[in-house]
Parts: C-alpha cells; sequence; structure tokens
C-alpha cells in the first residue's frame, strides 16, 4: 500500500485517468465469469469505503484518490452484472414466443455480410407477447430485413410478430457492450408507421452521413 500511496504522490498522470481504467478493468474483470468475482466486488467495496472514511478523517487526499480508484472498479463490475441480468430477464420474458413492439427509428444502415440487406436500430418504448399487454421499455434492438419499405429515421412505428433468440455467452457479452438488448432478422417485416414528425434531429444527423 506504501508503495501505491508514493507512487501516486509523484506520478503527473491525472487521477482521473487511474478511475476510468480501473472503472474499464472491473467491466473486464466481471465479464470473466469466475467464480470468485463476487468475493472480489465485496472486498473492493469494502476496502473502497474504509480507505475513504479513513482518508478524510485524516485529510490525506492520496489515500482518497486510492478510495475513489477501488471504488470505480467496483461500480465497473456493477454495471456489468447488472446489464447482464436485465439481458437474461429480457429472454426469459421473451422466450421463444413472438412478440410486437413500438420503438423510434435512430438509424438505417445496409448490411453486406448477410442474406438480409438492412439493419434498422430501433429505440424501443413498449414491448408486448403475441396477445399480452403492453410493457414500458427503453432498450434497444437492431432488426435485420431486406425490404426498409419506406421507413425513415425518426419515425415512431409498430412491428409485429418478431422472434429473438437467446445468443451464445461471447455474443450476449458483444450486444451487452453494443447496448443493444437483441438482433432480430425479420425477412418480411411487418409493420405500421405511427408516426412521422416533420423535422427529426437524429434524421437530420442520418441525412449528414
Amino acid at each position: 500500500m506504501r508503495c501505491v500511496v508514493n507512487f501516486l504522490y509523484h506520478v503527473s498522470i491525472p487521477p482521473l485517468l487511474f478511475i476510468a481504467f480501473a472503472l474499464i478493468l472491473g467491466i473486464w474483470n466481471q465479464s470473466l465469469e469466475y467464480g470468485a468475482i463476487n468475493f472480489v466486488n465485496i472486498a473492493s467495496l469494502i476496502l473502497g469505503i474504509l480507505l475513504m472514511l479513513c482518508g478524510f478523517y485524516k485529510k490525506n487526499a492520496t489515500m482518497q484518490q486510492i478510495a475513489y480508484i477501488i471504488l470505480a472498479f467496483f461500480i465497473g463490475t456493477y454495471v456489468y452484472k447488472q446489464k447482464t441480468k436485465h439481458h437474461l430477464n429480457f429472454y426469459q420474458y421473451i422466450g421463444n414466443a413472438p412478440f410486437d413492439i413500438e420503438a423510434t427509428v435512430t438509424n438505417l444502415t445496409p448490411n453486406k455480410t448477410l442474406l438480409l440487406k438492412n439493419c434498422i436500430t430501433l429505440q424501443l418504448k413498449k414491448i408486448k407477447i403475441h396477445n399480452g399487454s403492453w410493457k414500458d421499455t427503453s432498450d434497444r434492438l437492431c432488426v435485420y430485413t431486406n425490404d426498409i419499405h419506406n421507413i425513415m429515421v425518426g419515425d415512431s412505428i409498430e412491428i409485429y410478430g418478431l422472434v429473438g433468440k437467446k445468443p451464445s455467452s461471447s455474443f450476449s457479452q458483444y450486444l451487452i457492450k453494443e447496448n443493444i438488448m437483441v438482433m432480430v432478422h425479420a425477412n418480411n417485416m411487418q409493420h405500421t408507421i405511427i408516426y412521422r414528425p416533420s423535422w427529426s434531429l437524429s434524421r437530420w444527423r442520418y441525412m449528414q452521413k
């Protein structure tokens, strides 16, 4: 610990850089899925709180910085764990049943690697299992399809009869990193445009590309 304190005292690198690195390290650490991760999380939280209390009590700025770094590590692991849990809950909710969504189109991109030629990125507003009731949500979803019809960025649309498949563990980590809940393939996408604003910031930004 004394070596760490001396290092932080003499080093000229901004402390926020260490905090950011600790946050990233915490996320990476949680993604390893080791059995001892929960112990590491709890230990880092307790150590960080104790160091922070000691730092404030002794008015030691370096000790406080070390506490911030350790707590940033804990926050990284906690956030990643919560996102992973949210993904699992989503796939448990949809199961293998078709589902409908209400969403805003945030991006349209051509896709050259798959048979389905277009990718529609959507910011979800509501979701429901077929014949179920609507449930509010704010997740992101990508739909791969051949024909985007007359859909434009900024449109509010409903899409019916989508089917999601639980991804592998490695691909699930990719989706979490990209902040996307699920990728869906829909060759014949059944949809309705329910609202098109006369002007949209996301559409303007899309048109500038």
